[in-house]
């Protein structure tokens, strides 16, 4: 086959995978707001932040696969912060394990919250959360 037409077919097929690739919405990676998440006992936070029809919504999962002290709850809030450092809303957060078997590799939790609005560009979204031995007494769900 000639060299020319294998450089056009193998453009070709790239420029068809670009397309179909959807675009990030995540509006932390595209710059136009801010995270923090905190780290408790190695037990970090993975959110992502999106717009959908005005709304935003938060969504993401715990990080650490095992905790080593046995079962746990988990607890948090999200805050959105102005740029100018007031806290423009907050949210409850409440973690809802991830169902797997006894064996491999998995994500401890899920969390999602939605606020009513946007706020502004540049604004900081805060996810706090804190962990506690598994007390059924409580209500919450085990997180393993």
């Amino acid at each position: 086959m000639n060299p020319t037409v294998i450089t056009l077919l193998l453009c070709s097929l790239l420029a068809g995978c670009t397309l179909t690739a959807p675009p990030s919405c995540d509006l932390v990676a595209q710059g136009v707001y801010r995270l923090h998440a905190d780290d408790v006992n190695g037990c970090g936070i993975e959110a992502e932040v999106v717009g959908r029809d005005g709304h935003l919504q938060v969504s993401g999962r715990m990080t650490a696969r095992h905790h080593t002290g046995g079962s746990v709850t988990a607890q948090g809030e999200v805050e959105l912060v102005a740029p100018d450092g007031r806290v423009l809303s907050r949210q409850p957060l409440q973690f809802e394990p991830f169902h797997h078997d006894r064996h491999g590799s998995h994500q401890a939790a899920s969390f999602s919250a939605t606020f009513p609005e946007l706020p502004p560009v540049g604004s900081t979204v805060r996810i706090r959360h804190h962990l506690a031995p598994y007390d059924p007494a409580t209500g919450l769900p085990r997180i393993r």
